[in-house]
């Protein structure tokens, strides 16, 4: 059973750290398993495929979050329900790399696309709890630069990572190379998963019996009614506006653009350093001035990384568009995650994020679908116009929620 122990400053401070070391190489092991949408193209996938795919990783991941986040409160045990998640989600990459020594064709499409929903449910699994650990673990005052800090690790991770797996890809080819990626990948992850388990976990009063049976009725009334609510519609109504476009980004630069791993590692490799210079200054930002004028700011700017794509005519285009989107969401990322810490209640925690984990779920789930159907209409190109001014309506509400 994993201890619970009251944390000094000294153990504080080291835990803080040991999370920045396991965001390192969480990040290094992701880049490595970022090519996930060229693979299951090589098998035979369609963008059917990529869109169900992405609704069912969404709708998998937004359901199961309440129940597992009662199941948080009801247990206490958070690091615990980490550990199983991690570990049930690293064996699933192992079958993964199994699959094409064994199956073909749509057989192969359909069990990768299976095991890649189960990943998805683990992540439900820890989420409520991670996030729990996280608002306990670190003082509120200092949030904005610990998690600027931690992005920026994992930022420099995924940015060591991702051209290297890219080029690794092109050059060994199909299965091999993206199967060379995943064994690398696996190899990082467990890293990140033993600096994880020396975490002491901060405590946790569980919520009384009474509450939990009645958070169902009570509590979502309560927060129906409050400003967490109205950052929950404006947060969904984003990743609506964004979704209807942004899996399809890929597809549209291989399809579209012509463009190779090699030209979409550049891509990631463009995002991720814009947000990595620039997570200092969100995190100082958050801190001074909070995360509500941070969220408002960064909400307008994603607007226009999906204008850039509309523009974006040549493969070396979308470049422009990746470095204004990871600037934008960056700042959206860092301040978003620090005003839901702010909005929800120490021992509700859990159940809060889950609901707002379960509408954004929702808004993951429908909106890849919506973008299929969509494309059909309005063209390829024009569905990330039409992004843009979803975008655009979604920051004003948010300005207005905040203001």
């Amino acid at each position: 059973m994993l201890a619970v122990r009251t944390l000094t400053a000294w153990r504080s401070r080291r835990a803080m750290d040991l999370m920045v070391l396991d965001g390192l190489f969480t990040a290094l092991s992701g880049g490595f398993v970022s090519f996930m949408t060229p693979f299951l193209l090589h098998m035979g996938a369609g963008r059917g495929h990529i869109s169900l795919l992405s609704s069912l990783q969404s709708l998998t991941g937004s359901v199961l979050q309440v129940p597992f986040a009662r199941l948080t409160e009801a247990i206490g045990q958070r690091k615990k329900l980490c550990v199983v998640a991690g570990a049930a989600s690293r064996l699933c990459w192992v079958m993964i790399l199994l699959v094409p020594f064994y199956l073909q064709g749509q057989p192969a499409v359909r069990a990768v696309m299976g095991l890649m929903v189960v990943i998805s449910v683990c992540g439900a699994l820890a989420g409520p709890a991670w996030t729990s650990i996280m608002a306990a673990l670190v003082p509120r005052e200092q949030r904005g630069r610990f998690f600027a800090t931690r992005n920026v690790v994992a930022g420099m991770g995924t940015l060591a990572a991702v051209p290297i797996a890219s080029r690794l890809i092109a050059r060994r080819g199909f299965p091999a190379g993206f199967q060379l990626s995943i064994v690398v990948s696996l190899a990082l992850g467990l890293v990140a998963f033993m600096s994880f388990l020396r975490i002491l976990e901060p405590p946790y009063d569980l919520p009384k019996p009474q509450l939990v049976r009645g958070f169902m009725s009570t509590g979502w009334r309560k927060a129906g009614s409050s400003l967490f609510a109205r950052y929950v519609f404006s947060t969904t109504a984003m990743g609506l506006a964004a979704g209807i476009a942004g899996p399809f980004c890929s597809i549209y630069a291989v399809q579209v653009l012509e463009a190779g791993v090699v030209h979409l590692g550049y891509y990631t490799m463009a995002g991720t350093t814009a947000a990595l210079l620039s997570q200092r200054v969100w995190g100082h930002f958050s801190d001074r001035r909070g995360p509500g004028p941070a969220v408002v700011i960064s909400g307008f700017s994603v607007a226009a990384s999906s204008f850039l794509w509309f523009a974006s005519t040549a493969r070396w285009h979308p470049i422009a568009a990746e470095i204004v989107g990871g600037l934008a969401w960056g700042g959206w990322g860092l301040a978003t995650f620090n005003l839901l810490l702010e909005l929800t209640p120490d021992d509700r925690r859990p159940s809060y994020v889950a609901i707002y984990g379960l509408f954004s779920g929702v808004a993951a789930t429908l909106a890849p679908l919506a973008g299929t159907l969509l494309i059909g209409i309005v063209g390829f190109r024009q569905i990330f116009l039409l992004s843009t001014v979803l975008r655009l309506l979604a920051a004003e509400s948010l300005r207005r929620a905040v203001r």
